[in-house]
């Protein structure tokens, strides 16, 4: 267990001496604690911890303990120690660390014993728990802890910004795969199955993690091949850092690992500040963000001023949103004036600036403020305007432009010369016309030219109204209205017309009657009345606007005749039998009156031929009439009547009162007499003119006895008769009557009569009922005799059964008028039939009427309000409960919803109970969101339908956007199988869904352009939730696949958007990409430059043994280029878009790929990293690169170290598009990385890239043939002003060999002994060479030649020694 590659094997020390900052001071190793390595030269022991002299339980009794030591002691110090991290970890990140985390993380946070780096003695050195827990609460600051998983053939890299405080330090941990046993003695064979690499770059420097060279030696210039933990410690670390994470060998399964960083930069690291697009009122500044740091960048963005001196307090903050895009155009700029700029980013640390920028905008046309117009008049005005910039430079002269129309072309217009004062210029205009609308624009020159300010309009003002004669129509004798017409309104808005009418000849306007106008478009109109008949009058029309008010030329008219009119007729000297009436002629009609009257008659309104006519006496305008013989008391109605020749007319009505007097009444009759009373009657034959008050009779014992002496008995009225019953008479007995009424003139009596009584029961009339409700009615009844005695009581009695027992049914009191008496009855049941009979009750006994019957009518069902409850986004729950239904059927029941306040069943919808029980509940579903709703209940029965009052709820709003649920597709459409991408989505939303789509493009498409596809409507509205499965053409893709989002909406625009997701092209083995090798031969010009833009997981010599059915070097040969060297390719050699190759072929054959095409983003294209030197690249896309494009899209400072790109066909060559598996060579003078852009028209340019001017020199080609003439070899040397010693873009890598027997090898002035194709220097007086030519096979002739290009200085020649 002590060597097991994935355990933590622990050595022991003794107690450390730690320093009062908590570092460690000084530390001891135990004596005993055994020491490494393996025999692998695996780092063992791992990790020391305390082992001496703990204090631990001992064996001899429960509560035992003493001290003891060991690495026995120090394991389970450093175990426990682990588990109060792994505590830590749960509390603090909601997660435990995995095996490897966990031991990376103490591995690399151990406090170093002895030398630095890791030994066989201490391992990485003494546990540090405080440090380990700093590093996890730190991470994402100044540290960094990720678990990851690397799969097969595939790199991890992560860009990192050292802090320059402390060393940086990276370290991968790894728990590998069980290796095979070996049980050979002391073997070196690794143990280690799944070897990852873990190297930090910067730059052209490699860091490499540590490693034992020897059992007390250790290293770390090279990879580190038998650990499952690596670290590399950078010292004196400064800037950006790219780590990189790989393999070496297989790992077909991936292999999980743990990554620890320290001494990481937690502050923003910004670019420089750069400037650009600079105009006069505008410039671009941009930087960009090197390194987020802690958090994440959280703001970032620009500050300015114009004030250099006083920046930090005028400055103004923008920020921006965009990582991607760190510009920004500042506007409304001053022209010809310098600004102040910072770029600054904050994040959870700190916020950073960088330097102070400036910046100075060019000069520009002037700026005009708006014209202004003062002193207008009818024909002239003056013009204002200000200088809102001097676009930075002198204005040389101002003025004005006018014109007749909007917009007028300034050559058009009139110019007016300004005069200029500071900032202000005026100027004049003359000889305008009257109230006419101009249109004017201020100038102003400098020397960028002349420039206009906005266009202006004014008018000239206006004059009084002009108006067309008056006409007159439909004169009457008292009326007429009047025409008018403004033919000019005087250029301004005519606020008021009318006319102004008098009876002179041009009088006075003031002494007119004014008559208000109605004006309609340009006509107004007026009408006159209360004029006098056959009358002149004079009239004129008049308008008002602003400018004052005008009048037209007068006319005249005539009104016509009428018949007379009269005031109201008046009455005096009033008697019960006459009167005086009077009354005046207000108009004569226009001529004479020959006669005048009244007419009189008894109904108001009477036909005047119905009346009678009474002689008028005329004295001037008024006149009188005299009425006799009249009724007393009685109403008369007259009216006045006067005669011209025009006809005769009359007077409203009026209506008066004769005076009372004494009523008259008939003799008395008697009947009815019974043995105690007897019934009289009599008739009023004249009520004395005035309302009887009160009748009666008078009944005595004797003839002629006095009215006091006598008995009254009170009479009932009834039209002008009336009668009166007496009661307890003696029977048999001889009474004497009269009859009597009163009025307000007093008391007269009837002549008197005499009768005798007999003697019986009373007698009833039959019962009468009235007034008959759902539980209620009132009954009447008569006493036709009270049988000669006093009747004592009345009532009626109220059963529900035909000729019930008067014991069973219910008594109702009698109220007794007279003879008349009646009852009422409450608390009856609607719909049901009673049997009443009234009684009567004297001296004599008990009687009844007769019976009859009634039935009371049906009542409305009365039913509760509603109860609303369970309320939710789309339904409800409503109750109701019938209160009564009055025994009477129920037709229906229920309750109405509606979204109106004055709900009924016509606006709203009836939700009828299934059920006949009560209480009733309904749930209502579908409704709306977020929505008032009414309700009311309701009962109908054959009486009706009876409703609740409204009530109201709202159901809850929906404010949640819809939720994808899945959204599952296949990232890989493989080409040749799939004809369209499924996309399977389920969407679910709190109501109803209304919109879904999926908007879909080619992966070069910008992002930012609106020229996405989509789908229709992908769904009928109303769904809550649904399943689709959505086909998106293949037409769709482009060559490197798709990307798609997809866009939901509900019903309350409730909107969400997803993430842009990409589908890329695959190649499956049954439809591959294929690449023809047309260009076959046995010559070295017969090598070309190939690649792949797949990624694949086969061997670029794999391809090769399927295109040409075997591995024969003879047929086909492939090298790649590695540190400046041709190399032949290994087994391990993956193929990968931007990788060039060299490849030779005898035949024409096709390479057939499988694989994907690089999964690039908009964000994230192919990146190339290129080393210093020659680099052979390839195309990395499946469609033409132009290289100006990717010099477009990277940085000045990169793409200046680069030269352009070489391809050769026989010879090198420079090119600029580079075809789809095109390789070519890239000569940079530094490492760098390089963007290769994807999108369509990324760069729209004329033109190409221009060629680096070749420097004059000269180039001697040496060629070296065998006996057929084929070119088996060949290089070059010469001269150019540009080159440099021994290694630049001159001196391009040999290209491989075909043969091993034949080699031309230029032995001088080599970079690090190695041989270039080309050897070109820089002028010198004497230039030295040597060529060596290597022979191997003595069998075959050599043939060489070469062949000079350019031009030798004068005086130079080439000597050839052998």
């Amino acid at each position: 267990m002590a060597v097991s590659k994935n355990g933590l094997t622990v050595a022991a020390a003794n107690d450390a001496i730690i320093e009062s900052n908590g570092n460690l001071g000084s530390v001891i190793m135990a004596s005993f604690s055994s020491q490494g390595p393996t025999d692998d030269l695996r780092i063992k022991p791992d990790i020391t911890g305390n082992g001496v002299s703990l204090f631990s339980t001992g064996e001899e009794a429960d509560d035992d303990y003493f001290s003891i030591s060991g690495t026995s002691m120090a394991t389970p110090n450093v175990s426990g120690t682990l588990l109060l991290i792994q505590e830590y970890a749960f509390k603090n990140l909601d997660t435990y660390l995995k095996a490897a985390t966990l031991k990376g993380l103490v591995l690399h946070t151990a406090d170093n014993i002895g030398s630095a780096g890791p030994d066989a003695i201490s391992g990485w050195g003494l546990l540090n728990a405080k440090k380990a827990v700093e590093v996890l609460g730190e991470r994402g600051g100044s540290t960094r802890v990720f678990e990851n998983k690397l799969p097969q053939g595939i790199t991890h890299s992560m860009e990192i910004m050292a802090s320059g405080t402390e060393p940086l330090s990276v370290s991968i941990s790894w728990t590998d795969l069980v290796g095979n046993e070996n049980y050979i003695a002391n073997s070196s064979t690794p143990a280690l199955v799944n070897n990852l690499d873990l190297v930090v770059k910067k730059g052209d420097t490699n860091f490499y993690p540590w490693r034992l060279t020897s059992v007390d030696q250790n290293a770390n210039n090279g990879p580190n091949q038998v650990d499952p933990f690596e670290r590399v410690d950078i010292m004196a670390a400064e800037g950006l850092y790219t780590l990189f994470v790989s393999h070496s060998g297989n790992i077909l399964l991936g292999q999980d690992y743990s990554l620890t960083v320290t001494g990481v930069e937690p502050k923003p690291v910004l670019g420089s500040l750069e400037f650009a697009e600079i105009t006069s009122n505008s410039a671009k500044i941009s930087s960009s963000i090197v390194w987020e740091g802690e958090g994440g960048v959280s703001s970032f963005g620009f500050i300015w001023s114009e004030s250099q001196e006083d920046f930090d307090a005028q400055a103004t903050e923008i920020n921006l949103t965009n990582k991607a895009e760190f510009f920004k155009t500042l506007s409304l700029l001053k022209p010809n004036t310098t600004y102040y700029v910072k770029a600054f980013a904050e994040n959870l640390d700190s916020k950073i600036y960088t330097n102070l920028g400036s910046i100075k905008t060019l000069a520009s046309l002037a700026e005009l403020s708006s014209v202004t117009a003062s002193d207008v008049s009818s024909n002239s005005a003056v013009f204002s305007s200000k200088i809102l910039s001097n676009g930075g430079v002198e204005v040389t002269s101002t003025g004005f432009l006018i014109g007749r129309s909007a917009g007028f072309v300034s050559s058009e217009g009139v110019e007016i010369s300004g005069t200029l004062t500071g900032e202000d210029f005026t100027g004049s205009a003359t000889n305008l016309l009257p109230n006419t609308t101009y249109f004017v624009r201020a100038f102003a020159v400098n020397s960028e030219g002349k420039s206009e300010s906005a266009e202006f309009s004014f008018t000239t003002l206006a004059s009084l109204a002009e108006l067309s004669s008056v006409t007159a129509s439909d004169i009457s004798s008292s009326s007429a209205v009047f025409f008018s017409k403004i033919l000019s309104n005087g250029g301004v808005e005519v606020t008021s017309t009318g006319f102004v009418i008098g009876r002179t000849a041009g009088f006075a306007s003031s002494e007119g009657v004014e008559i208000s106008g109605k004006l309609t478009g340009e006509d107004f109109t007026g009408a006159a009345t209360n004029l006098l008949p056959n009358t002149t009058y004079f009239v004129r029309a008049f308008a008002v606007n602003s400018e004052g008010r005008s009048e037209s030329a007068e006319f005249s008219f005539t009104t016509l005749k009428s018949l007379a009119k009269l005031s109201s007729v008046t009455t005096s000297d009033k008697s019960s039998n006459s009167a005086v009436f009077s009354s005046k002629i207000l108009s004569n009609g226009g001529v004479e009156v020959t006669s005048t009257g009244f007419v009189i008659g008894r109904s108001a309104g009477f036909a005047s031929s119905e009346g009678v006519e009474i002689s008028g006496m005329l004295a001037g305008e008024d006149f009188k009439g005299s009425a006799t013989n009249l009724l007393p008391n009685t109403t008369y109605f007259v009216r006045a009547f006067a005669v011209n020749s025009e006809g005769r007319s009359e007077s409203a009505e009026i209506s008066f009162t004769t005076l009372k007097s004494l009523a008259k009444l008939s003799s008395v009759t008697a009947s009815d007499v019974s043995s105690n009373s007897g019934v009289f009657s009599s008739k009023i034959l004249s009520n004395g003119g005035v309302e009887v008050t009160s009748t009666g009779f008078l009944i005595g014992r004797s003839a002629g006895f006095a009215s006091s002496a006598g008995l009254e008995v009170s009479g009932t009225l009834t039209g002008e008769d009336f009668a009166g019953s007496a009661t307890n008479l003696l029977p048999n007995t001889t009474y004497f009557v009269r009859a009597f009424a009163v009025n307000s003139e007093g008391r007269s009596e009837s002549a008197e009569i005499s009768f005798t009584t007999l003697k019986s029961l009373a007698k009833l009339s039959s019962v009468i009922t009235s007034d008959i409700s759902s539980n209620s009615a009132v009954f009447s009844s008569k006493i036709l005799s009270n049988g000669g005695v006093e009747v004592t009581s009345t009532g009626f009695l109220i059963g529900r059964s035909a000729g019930f027992a008067s014991s069973e049914g219910v008594e109702i009191s009698g109220m007794l008028a007279g003879e008349d008496f009646t009852g009422s009855a409450t608390n009856l049941i609607p719909n049901t039939t009673y049997f009443i009979r009234a009684f009567a009750v004297n001296s004599e006994g008990r009687s009844e009427s007769a019976e009859i019957s009634f039935k009371t009518p049906a009542a409305l069902a009365v039913i509760s309000n509603p109860e609303i409850s369970n309320v939710t986004l789309t339904s409800a729950l409503l109750t109701s409960n019938i209160l009564n239904d009055w025994n009477a059927e129920v037709k229906e029941f229920g309750l109405i919803l509606g979204g109106q306040e004055n709900l009924n069943k016509e606006n709203g919808t009836s939700f009828v109970s299934a059920s006949q029980k009560t209480p009733f509940t309904i749930q209502v579903n579908e409704l709306k969101p977020g929505t008032v709703y009414y309700v009311r209940s309701y009962i109908e029965n054959a009486v009706g339908t009876n409703f609740s009052p409204v009530f109201s709820f709202q159901t809850k709003a929906d404010q949640e956007k819809p939720a994808l649920k899945d959204f599952s597709f296949d990232d890989e459409l493989r080409i040749g199988i799939d004809s369209s991408l499924m996309i399977n989505l389920r969407v679910t939303d709190n109501y109803k869904l209304k919109n879904i789509q999926i908007f879909y493009k080619g992966i070069r498409q910008k992002l930012e352009l609106d020229n996405w596809e989509f789908t229709e409507n992908l769904i009928s509205e109303g769904v809550q939730a649904v399943d689709l499965r959505v086909e998106i053409p293949k037409r769709s893709f482009d060559e490197l696949g798709m990307m798609h989002y997809i866009r939901v909406e509900d019903e309350f625009k409730n909107v969400f958007e997803s993430t842009i997701s990409y589908t890329y092209l695959h190649y499956p083995e049954s439809a591959p990409y294929q690449v023809e090798l047309n260009h076959i031969g046995p010559k070295v010009s017969d090598y070309r430059m190939i690649g792949t833009p797949l990624m694949s997981a086969e061997s670029m010599e794999n391809y090769f043994i399927q295109a040409f059915q075997k591995n024969d070097p003879a047929i086909w040969r492939v090298f790649g280029l590695k540190n400046q060297a041709i190399q032949s390719l290994k087994k391990e050699d993956l193929p990968e878009p931007g990788k060039g190759f060299w490849a030779i072929a005898n035949k024409k054959a096709i390479l057939r790929y499988v694989g994907t095409v690089s999964k690039v983003k908009h964000h994230n294209p192919v990146f190339i990293a290129l080393e210093k030197g020659w680099n052979l690249l390839a195309n990395p896309y499946p469609f033409m690169v132009n290289w100006e494009e990717v010099l477009a899209e990277n940085e000045v400072k990169i793409t200046s170290s680069l030269s352009r790109p070489v391809k050769f066909e026989g010879t090198y060559q420079f090119v600029d598009e580079i075809m789809p598996s095109q390789g070519f060579y890239i000569f940079s003078l530094e490492p760098v990385t390089i963007r290769i852009p994807f999108l369509k028209n990324n760069l729209s340019a004329n033109g190409r890239i221009q060629d680096r001017p070749e420097e004059e020199g000269w180039e001697l080609k040496l060629t070296l043939k065998n006996s057929k003439g084929e070119e088996q070899a060949w290089s070059s040397l010469g001269v150019n002003l540009g080159a440099k010693q021994g290694f630049d873009r001159f001196d391009m890598p040999l290209l491989p060999q075909l043969s091993s027997d034949f080699s031309i090898k230029i032995l001088e002035d080599q970079d690090e002994n190695f041989y270039y194709s080309r050897s070109i220097i820089q002028p010198k007086d004497t230039f030295d060479w040597v060529v060596e030519l290597e022979k191997r096979d003595n069998d075959s002739d050599l043939l060489m030649s070469w062949e000079i290009t350019g031009t030798l200085p004068d005086g130079h020649t080439i000597i050839y020694q052998i």
